[in-house]
């Protein structure tokens, strides 16, 4: 996992793991100190691990990945909504095909009709082109066999 450091931080970061204390660094602020508290308290993992530094000194990476602390997801990331359809696909879906079309609109198809073709006209000069139609049998028969190889 890499870390975005100023560089006085990495170099107090690495003085601090050669055996000086941060307490000998005047220009070290209090945010600082504790962003490297930090630092050092997730480098005293079970397992040694090796700090490597980018060539501008900007990254900071170790060799053993951190282990996630245990504690409450935040907020942001709780869901709060039912598992399932949503009432907009319930009220507008009444059968496969328009299933089929809330997932690929006709503009999606379009477009992927166009540059299909395009791009199939500079491969081959023979190339006889596609009809939206045809795009969604084949995406259909993709995701049929998707289903059954699941």
């Amino acid at each position: 996992m890499g870390y975005f450091l100023p560089h006085k931080l990495v170099q107090s970061f690495l003085q601090m793991s050669s055996g000086e204390s941060v307490a000998d660094q005047e220009s070290a602020s209090s945010l600082e100190l504790s962003f490297l508290h930090s630092l050092s308290s997730l480098s005293s993992d079970s397992e040694e691990s090796e700090i490597y530094l980018s060539k501008d000194k900007k990254y900071c990476w170790k060799s053993h990945p951190t282990q996630a602390c245990a504690g409450r997801l935040p907020v942001q990331n709780v869901m709060r909504s039912r598992p399932g359809p949503t009432k907009f696909a319930t009220s507008r879906i009444t059968d496969e095909t328009t299933a089929f079309s809330c997932l690929f609109q006709d503009c999606l198809l379009k477009e992927i009709v166009k540059y299909s073709n395009k791009y199939g006209k500079e491969q081959d000069p023979n190339w006889e082109e596609i009809i939206p139609s045809e795009l969604c049998t084949f995406i259909a028969l993709i995701i049929l066999a998707g289903v059954y190889k699941a």
